[in-house]
């Protein structure tokens, strides 16, 4: 119901750009010929910034990420798709802003993080910049941390207002073509939201029996004993 309600409130306003996916291949040299490894599912080279970063954390690490889409989704996508993210800056993530990501390659110790982007002012570039806060009028939103032994530490009502708000944002900012996108991220936050729930239902109902299980214990003894007097 909730869905429903808030695709009827968006309907009027909902925008969405045609997000085109094109199989670009990356190349490996190696020994005086050239070999396909992977693909880059994003298209516009170093104009775009999703292109761009795909490319780096590939060679700079060989991992091939999920095809996500849109910049400011990322963090969304990525959690749901199982990857760590959070707050804190380190080497080896991806920094999230309202509507661009850049691959992190180093990062001060307080308050700067050094990047590596395509997408800034229509090629590559790379360069030291704030950790937190703003950049370009853009809100930097987490970080995705490629490294396996990295745990969240966004909180599941944190990201899916963060992504709930993208929505919103994305349907007043962009012209529209079609709702697919918006759609896909509508059902993503409903179906993690609805996970949440059943999940601290689960506890408490755990915790429920637990206590009953200890009053029942706490019954058998007090009548065990008034037996003995």
């Amino acid at each position: 119901m909730k869905k429903t309600i808030l695709k009827i409130c968006l309907l009027p306003l909902l925008c969405m750009m045609v997000f085109t996916r094109q199989i670009q291949p990356v190349y490996a040299e190696d020994d005086g010929y050239t070999e396909t490894v992977a693909y880059n599912p994003y298209v516009g080279g170093w104009s775009n910034c999703t292109w761009g970063t795909w490319q780096l954390v590939y060679e700079a690490t060989g991992l091939a990420l999920p095809g996500w889409h849109n910049a400011g989704g990322w963090l969304l996508e990525a959690s749901q798709a199982g990857y760590a993210i959070g707050t804190e800056p380190m080497p080896n993530s991806i920094a999230v802003w309202s509507w661009h990501v850049a691959y992190v390659t180093d990062f001060d110790g307080e308050n700067s993080i050094y990047i590596k982007e395509g997408g800034y002012m229509g090629g590559y570039n790379e360069e030291w910049c704030p950790a937190y806060g703003t950049r370009w009028n853009q809100q930097l939103l987490g970080y995705i941390y490629l490294d396996a032994d990295v745990k969240s530490d966004i909180t599941p009502e944190i990201l899916y207002s963060t992504a709930l708000n993208r929505v919103i944002e994305f349907a007043v900012n962009e012209d529209a073509k079609n709702l697919e996108l918006i759609d896909s991220y509508i059902v993503m936050i409903d179906d993690a939201m609805a996970g949440e729930v059943l999940k601290d239902e689960e506890l408490k109902v755990a915790e429920d029996i637990k206590n009953e299980d200890a009053r029942a214990q706490e019954k058998i003894k007090a009548v065990s004993l008034s037996g003995r007097k």
